[in-house]
């Protein structure tokens, strides 16, 4: 079987002041526009950042969607105790975990992810999160 390589980074944020400070700056200096319409650029500034959740869009390079909030996985807070910390780049990151990962692609169904994902797997994860979630619902 043929691996499947990411098309684009998805990256999810706490929206506090000092993260929407912090991702303005930063995403200010790539010049990004929305993705699928080339030459409207995308005022990515505090105040935008603010009246929205979640951000589709293209800087230079690659596509990225930033995401204050995962359908069927709740927002940074919701997902924070199922990640894992990596190093990439120098930089360490907080990575969603496999088990969940899996469990919110499950959940939502979409063709491309439900293809990668073998049904003895999807099985297997899905339960496997079903079960952690009435555990700590029990505690």
């Amino acid at each position: 079987m043929a691996g499947r390589g990411a098309e684009h980074l998805r990256t999810g944020y706490r929206p506090s002041q000092q993260n929407l400070d912090r991702l303005a700056i930063a995403w200010s200096r790539t010049r990004p526009y929305l993705r699928g319409v080339r030459g409207l650029p995308l005022r990515l500034d505090v105040e935008t950042l603010k009246r929205g959740l979640s951000f589709t869009f293209t800087p230079r390079r690659s596509d990225i969607d930033l995401l204050g909030e995962i359908a069927d996985g709740g927002d940074y807070g919701d997902l924070l105790p199922h990640t894992e910390t990596m190093e990439a780049f120098d930089v360490t990151c907080l990575c969603l975990g496999l088990p969940r990962l899996i469990a919110i692609k499950c959940t939502a169904g979409r063709a491309k992810s439900l293809e990668a994902i073998s049904s003895s797997s999807r099985r297997s994860w899905t339960n496997e999160s079903r079960f952690e979630t009435r555990a700590r619902a029990q505690t």
